[in-house]
């Protein structure tokens, strides 16, 4: 063969294929076929069966340092070219073994010149083969890595394959896709160029060119080829980095590939009320000005809350919904992320007295805001109190002060009643409360069962605004704790302490919370008062009043299409909750509809709230 004959791309049978027995009949420069360029002219004996499967054959010539030539390389039946011909085949193998369609590496001669070795590399004809420049850059890549354990080492720039070298390959292929919107002719244009800055700064960029266009749920799907001068196989993962700053072009980075190799991002999902903003059918279409208006004024406050991450990258506000305007989009953030609690913290504290965001003119319902799966709890509603009562407050003020005083004066016997004249100075050690009580059903008529038919006493009275800052879950959590105090057993005073947290309770106030429901409950079992009544006498004292849920009926619906879409084929379920009034007994149908997606994080979130509740009792 001579040195000079080179062949760029041919296809022959895939030889490697026949049974081992056929194969080992061959030697490597016996796999190419009769009559092309440079070939042995060697043709398989006939009695052996051909396969059919074609093979594509690329010319390979190199050169390797550190070895000398000898006359023995000339000649394939010496130990000398059996030897470095099994280290040359065993090296291109390990560095061309990343392409799937790769077959073997023959080696064809050895020729002086140091030592210069021609041979060919064999791909499946029937699946993508690389290009000559693409063999050559591969090669070039892995061997630049320094991983040979041979005395000697290839030369890349000695590299040739089907007339392509160094001095003349073809600039490398990067297919890109991504997604974004609002994006017309001069948004296309600036796209183009923001890619180009970005690489660059990474590799010589040839151009960039966009190939496919497609309308996809409001947006656009974009594809194009991005066509790089290098000598090394580009880092996929450094392009995907520099591409990082099409987040500014209302990119979705979620949606970036890079020759189908994606960014290690977190995404978590918000959702926020906006109260000083209206909705509006138009803010429904990603396409409209009013929604590309407001979703880049609210990415611009939730981006500068959150700017002291560095591994923050975007927000993309996806959709409003009514309801003043609820809004609904994702946070993008590099690995490693923050957890979605340090992230609902950031974006609180950025919630300024007027409730604006982040110093921007909107404002948001700080209880609202919603980072993945978490939220702050809104506070109960406080009891509240009647003006009237502040009056009643001062006259009773003024009768408590005179009546000890009259009562000195006249005597007890002239001015009390007959069932009760017995003035008491009553003292409560727990809660330092001391107060002078006049025991007479004339002055109030309001009495309790689970107190004995008496008043209640002051200082539970003091402490029941303290009990409505606790949900009736976390207070029925509280209850189990407490009876297990008054039925001898240790109490945990580590979960109580955990269910009043969202409260913000000081230390007083959670064990004055122990002592005034562990009256109650021993009250009302003393006076064997049912449940019942207890609830209904409990809410007299200014606790919420707590619904029960009696039932749930569910219906899943199955929607083929509409007369909006053709095509929707998706489950809606459909929930009642039966929810029965403590008071009136009366029950109220409460219907829910949600998409499959919904009710499955739904049915997630409630059986973490069954957990939770578990691990407290």
């Amino acid at each position: 063969m001579s040195s000079g004959s080179s062949t760029s791309q041919r296809s022959s049978p895939a030889v490697e294929h026949l049974p081992a027995a056929t194969r080992g009949a061959f030697s490597p420069a016996e796999l190419l076929t009769e009559g092309k360029a440079g070939s042995t002219g060697t043709e398989p004996p006939a009695s052996q069966p051909f396969p059919t499967q074609p093979v594509l054959a690329l010319p390979l010539q190199f050169r390797l340092l550190g070895v000398t030539y000898t006359p023995a390389l000339g000649n394939r039946n010496s130990e000398s070219y059996r030897q470095l011909e099994g280290e040359v085949t065993l090296m291109l193998n390990q560095l061309l073994s990343g392409y799937k369609s790769f077959l073997q590496a023959n080696v064809l001669e050895f020729m002086n010149g140091s030592v210069v070795v021609r041979g060919e590399v064999l791909f499946r004809g029937d699946a993508p083969a690389p290009t000559n420049s693409h063999l050559i850059r591969t090669l070039i890549t892995e061997a630049s890595k320094g991983r040979s354990i041979s005395s000697w080492q290839l030369e890349p720039h000695s590299i040739l394959s089907g007339g392509f070298s160094l001095e003349n390959l073809d600039p490398e292929k990067l297919s890109i896709s991504l997604t974004g919107s609002q994006l017309g002719r001069e948004a296309l244009e600036k796209l183009v160029r923001e890619v180009t800055s970005s690489v660059s700064a990474l590799y010589h960029v040839r151009n960039f060119t966009i190939s496919q266009l497609r309308s996809l749920s409001g947006n656009t799907e974009i594809t194009g080829d991005l066509y790089l001068d290098t000598v090394v196989h580009a880092d996929v993962t450094e392009v995907l980095e520099a591409l990082t700053a099409l987040s500014d072009l209302s990119m979705d980075l979620t949606s970036l590939s890079v020759e189908e190799s994606k960014l290690g991002l977190h995404v978590y999902p918000l959702s926020f009320l906006v109260t000083n903003r209206h909705f509006s059918p138009k803010l429904q279409d990603p396409l409209s000005v009013e929604h590309h208006n407001l979703s880049r004024d609210l990415g611009d406050a939730v981006t500068r809350a959150l700017r002291d991450y560095p591994s923050f990258l975007k927000v993309i506000i996806k959709e409003f919904l009514p309801g003043s305007l609820i809004c609904h989009g994702n946070m993008i953030f590099r690995k490693p992320a923050p957890t979605s609690v340090e992230v609902l913290e950031t974006l609180l504290l950025s919630v300024g007295p007027n409730q604006a965001l982040a110093d921007s003119d909107i404002r948001v319902d700080p209880y609202s805001l919603s980072v993945g799966e978490d939220t702050l709890d809104r506070p109960l509603p406080q009891p509240g109190f009647p003006a009237y009562g502040v009056a009643l407050m001062v006259i009773g003020g003024l009768c408590i002060i005179t009546a000890p005083i009259v009562l000195a004066c006249l005597g007890a016997k002239r001015l009390g009643w007959q069932h009760g004249r017995a003035l008491w100075d009553r003292r409560n050690p727990e809660v330092g409360i001391q107060t002078l009580e006049m025991d007479n059903q004339g002055f109030w008529t309001e009495r309790f069962r689970f107190c004995g038919d008496l008043d209640c006493p002051d200082w539970v009275l003091a402490e029941i605004s303290t009990l409505a800052k606790i949900s009736s879950v976390k207070l029925k959590l509280i209850c189990a704790q407490v009876l297990r105090d008054l039925l001898g057993e240790a109490i945990e005073y580590d979960k109580i302490l955990k269910l009043t947290s969202d409260a913000k309770l000081e230390s007083g106030d959670v064990k004055a919370t122990i002592a005034v429901l562990s009256f109650i409950l021993s009250s009302a079992a003393k006076h064997n008062v049912d449940s019942e009544s207890l609830s209904s006498e409990l809410q007299q004292l200014g606790l919420p009043k707590v619904s029960q849920l009696g039932s749930v009926r569910w219906r899943v619906d199955y929607t083929l299409s509409s007369s909006e879409l053709q095509e929707v084929n998706e489950p809606v379920v459909h929930l009642t909750f039966n929810v029965r009034d403590r008071e009136s007994e009366r029950m109220t149908a409460v219907p829910v509809t949600l998409s499959a997606n919904k009710f499955w994080v739904l049915l997630a979130e409630l059986k973490q709230a069954q957990t939770l509740m578990n691990t407290l009792l």
